[in-house]
């Protein structure tokens, strides 16, 4: 099959043949229609993240969408090495895929998946965000502070308050802390992860019931 290949440790994927991938049980094939290029799938074909395997040659991608063999539309994630989501065919564990509705093109569902992933786990998980709350986007200009936007008002939020840039004033006084940017009640329940944050400007997510911005 075709497939972008990872040839070695800091080399760029080149378009090439690769075996097509062998079953196991539990496993499904997944005939791929759009894959995502993403920083986690950067990453990993740098071999810089955290979850690279660290053997060659390997399939770059680590999610898209496709067709499985009974021709199900799906959503899945690839995370076996050596095949990505990069290729023609690819691999998918049970529970490692999940339908993708009609009204959403391949790669619509491709690209926002990782990142509208990120915000929900931020807001629904890590904030445990309540109906009713404020909730304040910094970074809400990206594909994931848009989608925080977005998933915040669908869970429930009463004010969603996207900004897309640092105010002047906070960038003065705390320059190299993504925790405060803004003066919030003592209730107030921070999320962010800051490694993403310096390295890509992702989106810092604060919500609390009575926060707002101090500029």
């Amino acid at each position: 099959m075709k497939a972008a290949i990872v040839q070695g440790a800091g080399q760029a994927p080149v378009y090439g043949d690769f075996a097509e991938p062998v079953l196991l049980p539990g496993e499904s094939r997944v005939t791929v229609t759009a894959s995502a290029l993403s920083h986690l799938a950067l990453g990993r074909a740098a071999g810089t993240h955290y979850s690279a395997a660290g053997s060659f040659p390997f399939v770059a991608g680590v999610d898209g969408v496709g067709r499985l063999d009974d021709g199900s539309r799906v959503y899945f994630l690839a995370l076996r090495a050596p095949y990505g989501s990069m290729a023609e065919y690819s691999v998918a564990r049970a529970g490692h895929w999940v339908g993708v509705p009609d009204a959403l093109d391949d790669v619509t569902a491709a690209a926002i998946a990782n990142p509208g992933m990120s915000s929900w786990a931020a807001l629904a998980e890590r904030a445990k965000l309540q109906a009713g709350e404020t909730v304040l986007i910094n970074g809400a200009t990206g594909i994931s502070g848009r989608l925080a936007v977005q998933i915040a008002r669908h869970l429930g939020a009463k004010r969603s308050s996207p900004r897309g840039a640092i105010c002047a004033r906070w960038r003065r006084w705390a320059p190299m802390s993504p925790y405060r940017w803004w003066k919030t009640p003592p209730r107030l329940r921070i999320v962010s992860n800051s490694s993403l944050l310096r390295v890509s400007m992702s989106s810092s997510i604060i919500c609390g019931a009575a926060a707002r911005p101090v500029c």
